[in-house]
């Protein structure tokens, strides 16, 4: 399964953070439902999550950015800021 998502959601070719439904009973559970492009590729490597859960941070290999997704607004379609720079 894991292979069908990585295919299907790498097709414009940019690094992605993907949405899976993991609710047991629910119409979509298992499945990709929401993705998210970062615009580009990095291989975000390192990742955590702020004290409050709120926001997950994402670092790249190959540059100094960072990702901020907005994970707490809306679980089901995450968000996010601008990449940052160190």
């Amino acid at each position: 399964m894991s292979g069908r998502l990585a295919k299907k959601a790498s097709s414009d070719e940019s690094d992605k953070l993907v949405t899976i439904d993991v609710i047991p009973g629910s119409p979509t559970y298992g499945k990709m439902i929401h993705t998210l492009s970062v615009g580009g590729r990095g291989e975000a490597h390192h990742m955590g999550f702020t004290d409050d859960r709120k926001y997950l941070w994402a670092g790249r290999l190959d540059d100094n950015k960072i990702f901020i997704f907005d994970v707490g607004s809306d679980r089901r379609r995450p968000s996010s800021s601008k990449p940052s720079t160190i």
